[in-house]
C-alpha cells in the first residue's frame, strides 16, 4: 500500500472513530508500528491529526462529513442568500455545472422557479437532479458512478471521465472545508480531481461558501480560492488575504 493510501485510510478511520492507536493501525494496514509512527508524524505536521502517546486523535479543525439531511438544516438562511446572488449569474441558453452540496441545492431550487430558457445543468447531485429534471426548458446531465450514502452524490473516477467530455459556461462549486491558507480541501482524491475538472471545462468558476466552511481542513487539496473567478460568501476576508491572493473584484458579499 502506498503512503498516500495509508494517509487516506488513517484520516477516514479517525473521522469515524475519533481516536486510534498505533497498534490498531499497524494491524489494520499490515505494516510495522514504526511505519505508522512516521505516517502519524507526517499527518500531524500537515495539521490533519494530533499525535498522542501511542496513537492519534482528530483535531477540532478536521471536521467529519455530515449526512446531507443534517447539513441541510445548518445555516439555511445564509445559503439561500448566497444562492439568490448566484442566480444572477445564470441566463438562458447556458450550460452550467452544479456541484454536489446544500448551497448548490438551494440554487437549484431557485432555478426551478426562474424563467430561464434552454438551460443545461450538469450535476453529480441526486437531490439537484430530482429537483430539476421535470422542469420545462431545463435539461439535466447527471454524472454517473458510485453514489455516496452520506451525501447522495457521485464523485468517483467514473464521474471524472464522463465530465471530461463536456464544456460549460459556469461551474458553481460547493465546498465543506477551506483551510486557513484558503485551500479548498476535500476528504477523497476523487472529489479533488472532480472539482478541478469541473473548473477546467468551464469558462468561469464560482465558489459558493458560507463562513462556517472556513478554517477547516481535509486531506486532499482540490484548488485554491484564488483560482475562482468569483466567490459568493458571507465570510469577511482580511485586507492581507485580498492583497496576497489578488481577490479584489472577485468577492461578492452577502452580509
Amino acid at each position: 500500500m502506498l503512503s498516500s493510501e495509508r494517509y487516506q485510510f488513517i484520516i477516514q478511520y479517525l473521522e469515524s472513530h475519533k481516536s486510534v492507536t498505533r497498534k490498531e493501525l499497524a494491524d489494520l494496514l499490515a505494516v510495522s508500528s514504526m511505519t505508522i509512527g512516521r505516517d502519524l508524524k507526517k499527518l500531524e505536521e500537515k495539521g490533519y491529526l494530533l499525535c498522542t502517546y501511542g496513537g492519534a486523535i482528530l483535531p477540532n479543525s478536521l471536521v467529519e462529513e455530515k449526512k446531507y439531511d443534517r447539513k441541510k438544516e445548518e445555516n439555511t438562511e445564509i445559503k439561500k442568500r448566497i444562492a439568490k446572488k448566484a442566480l444572477e449569474e445564470i441566463h438562458s441558453n447556458m450550460t452550467i455545472i452544479l456541484d454536489a452540496g446544500t448551497t448548490t441545492y438551494e440554487l437549484a431550487c431557485l432555478i426551478s422557479q426562474a424563467s430561464i430558457k434552454n438551460l443545461r445543468v450538469i450535476t453529480n447531485d441526486l437531490y439537484i437532479a430530482l429537483e430539476l429534471y421535470r422542469k420545462e426548458n431545463i435539461h439535466i446531465l447527471l454524472l454517473g458512478g458510485e453514489v455516496s450514502l452520506e451525501t447522495g452524490a457521485t464523485d468517483s473516477i467514473g464521474s471524472v471521465k464522463q465530465i471530461e467530455n463536456y464544456n460549460a459556461d459556469i461551474a458553481f462549486l460547493g465546498i465543506s472545508s477551506i483551510s486557513e491558507s484558503l485551500d479548498i480541501t476535500v476528504p477523497t482524491e476523487a472529489k479533488a480531481i472532480l472539482k478541478r475538472t469541473m473548473m477546467k471545462i468551464s469558462e468561469k468558476s464560482i465558489l459558493l461558501a458560507d463562513q462556517s466552511k472556513f478554517g477547516k481542513k481535509k486531506l486532499y487539496r482540490a484548488a485554491h480560492i484564488k483560482n475562482f473567478h468569483k466567490i459568493i460568501t458571507n465570510y469577511s476576508f482580511s485586507n492581507t488575504e485580498i492583497e496576497k491572493y489578488n481577490l479584489m473584484g472577485k468577492i461578492i458579499s452577502v452580509n
